[in-house]
């Protein structure tokens, strides 16, 4: 369900940012979203959770959490003990 609203996320900004054609192609966008996503586990809570930047005027910071199953491949250094 959380990984579902990861990809609306970036679907959402394809669409408000758009693509065009003499830049890069949506599938290209659609990498340098997914790319941008940092996945980190918190030791305490032992809950891991997905930290995105947007890093522009249309975009700031999300954070969700997600299941450390499905991302424990992809997870960062631990910075939270």
């Amino acid at each position: 369900m959380r990984n579902c609203c990861l990809l609306i996320m970036c679907l959402l900004l394809i669409l408000i940012e758009g693509c065009s054609e003499e830049s890069n192609s949506c599938a290209n966008y659609y990498e340098f979203c997914t790319s941008r996503i940092h996945y980190y586990k918190d030791n305490r809570t032992n809950l891991c959770f997905a930290y995105w930047w947007g890093g522009n005027l249309h975009g700031g910071p999300a954070l969700t959490n997600v299941p450390c199953e499905q991302v424990e491949h992809l997870l960062e250094t631990n910075i939270v003990n």
